[in-house]
Order: C-alpha cells, then structure tokens, then sequence
C-alpha cells in the first residue's frame, strides 16, 4: 500500500504519484465511488474537447 500526503494547491488539493502509479498521459478523469477516489486516462483527444467545454463558462468568452 502506498501512502501519499494531501496537500493544499491554491484553492484545491493535490497529491504526488508515487514511482510504481505513475500515469503515461497529460490528463484524467476523476470519479468519486464513495469513500474511493479513481483516477482514469483520458484520451488526447477528449482531453483537448473537454478543455474546449470548460472554456464556455468562462466569462470572458462568453463576451466575444
């Protein structure tokens, strides 16, 4: 078992992966299951669709 330290990060919190869990890709999708937090790859390409969906709340794209 690996045991990690949660720490604050601006307003969220993070944590470091240890050596053995390290992920091969630039974004995940997270999902709370109860008590379990799972973390899953996304693709590159529905990374870049989700940051374009994110994007539309921001308010200084709403204005253009």
């Amino acid at each position: 078992m690996n045991v990690v330290h949660v720490f604050r990060w601006d307003e969220a919190q993070a944590i470091r992966l240890p050596d053995g869990i390290r992920l091969d890709c630039d974004c995940v999708e997270v999902i709370r299951r109860g008590d379990e937090i799972v973390l899953r790859p996304v693709s590159r390409a529905l990374g870049r669709a989700a940051e374009y969906l994110a994007s539309l709340n921001d308010p200084v794209v709403a204005r253009e």
